[in-house]
């Protein structure tokens, strides 16, 4: 993917307008959350976030800890980029990330 500094926050509207001139919208959100809560029409589902695999003693204890607080243990996709080529998206598109919670790339002190 890009370097960081090329990294750069957009708003909703700015990211249909960008998807209109050839940017790549590319959801982050699980599959469910994806289908059910809606999603911006052309961008492409794809996790960055997947179940915890595996069921070793470190792949119990986080699931645990997670269930603890009443939330799905989940872990990060290992070869998300990996994934992502395979899809056929060419890195040095412009790609726009979108998930549920939208936020900001600004640094807070």
């Amino acid at each position: 993917l890009k370097e960081e500094s090329s990294v750069t926050g957009v708003d909703p509207a700015e990211a249909q307008q960008l998807s209109q001139t050839g940017a790549i919208l590319v959801d982050v959100r699980m599959e469910k959350d994806y289908g059910q809560q809606g999603f911006i029409e052309d961008s492409i589902n794809l996790p960055l976030y997947r179940p915890i695999a595996g069921w070793d003693a470190g792949s119990t204890i986080r699931r645990a800890a997670f269930t603890a607080f009443g939330v799905p243990g989940t872990e990060l996709v290992p070869d998300w980029a990996l994934e992502l080529e395979a899809l056929g998206i060419d890195q040095s598109q412009e790609i726009i990330i979108c998930d549920e919670t939208g936020g900001s790339l600004e640094q807070t002190p």
